[in-house]
């Protein structure tokens, strides 16, 4: 029996757009990136991995830089909420 490929879908998120896969696995592959008007990708971590990040570089200073995680839901790509940096509750200092 054939398995079909998984499919690519396009994700839109500010700072612009990325197109990845959801592996058979759950982790999620970026097979394509490309900014918005007014930012330029800084870094991409394009996987396989359980979470892809791209990092978004504003032209205006003023902006802070934009940091997007995708991983799979459902087997499909999207968009998570990055995970905290630095919590203002932290103990550490």
């Amino acid at each position: 029996s054939h398995t079909p490929d998984t499919p690519h879908r396009t994700i839109h998120f500010r700072g612009g757009t990325a197109t990845a896969q959801c592996l058979p696995d759950g982790r999620i592959f970026l097979s394509s990136w490309s900014p918005a008007a007014g930012y330029t990708i800084e870094e991409a971590t394009r996987g396989p991995s359980r979470t892809a990040l791209l990092e978004l570089e504003p032209s205006s200073d003023d902006t802070e830089d934009l940091a997007v995680t995708l991983r799979c839901t459902n087997d499909r790509p999207t968009t998570a909420p990055p995970p905290p940096e630095d919590a203002d509750d932290s103990d550490e200092d």
